[in-house]
């Protein structure tokens, strides 16, 4: 898939309609794929999320980690960058721009309003680090996050967070 003007894409997903969302370096990206020769990624970025810094010290640079989507919603774990430990799991606003349609990317001030809106109605579901799984359902209105040394999971549906617990097989294996 050629992808023009970003290094590649990282933590894809699909909502039930097919719209596709996905990361570049952190920040959240909207977009589709046209079916061209090769396939082109054509997308815009959504929200700037990764949180960006230098200093002479351990990095504390937090981006999308994982993300999924649950009706209207994104779900993403953002976590450090390049590194293990803390983070935070969020839901957030999708975007409601058609890419169906004609559209052109958002200007200044679209980019700005968006910014806002998405302040305004970020939800933070709790803590997170950069080894939790996570999906979506096959209708796309629920999302899950698995932590992997925890016996929970989160199951998001309509603006609600549930944590539910999670129990393994025992394991069958002889020695």
């Amino acid at each position: 898939m050629r992808c023009r003007y970003v290094t590649g894409i990282n933590t894809p997903c699909f909502n039930a309609r097919g719209t596709l969302y996905f990361s570049v370096e952190g920040d959240l990206w909207h977009g589709l794929i046209e079916e061209d020769e090769p396939w082109t990624l054509v997308a815009y970025r959504y929200a700037a999320v990764a949180t960006r810094c230098t200093y002479n010290g351990s990095p504390m640079e937090s981006s999308t980690r994982q993300l999924a989507s649950a009706g209207d919603e994104l779900i993403i774990n953002h976590a450090r960058m390049g590194g293990s430990g803390w983070g935070t799991i969020t839901a957030l606003p999708a975007p409601l721009l058609d890419l169906s349609a004609e559209w052109d990317t958002p200007d200044l001030n679209g980019q700005l309003t968006t910014a806002g809106k998405i302040a305004g109605a970020l939800k933070e579901l709790g803590d997170g680090d950069g080894r939790i799984s996570s999906g979506s359902s096959r209708d796309g209105t629920h999302a899950w996050l698995l932590w992997p040394d925890a016996d929970k999971a989160l199951l998001y549906t309509s603006g609600t967070a549930k944590e539910i617990r999670v129990t393994l097989p025992e394991s069958s294996e002889k020695e």
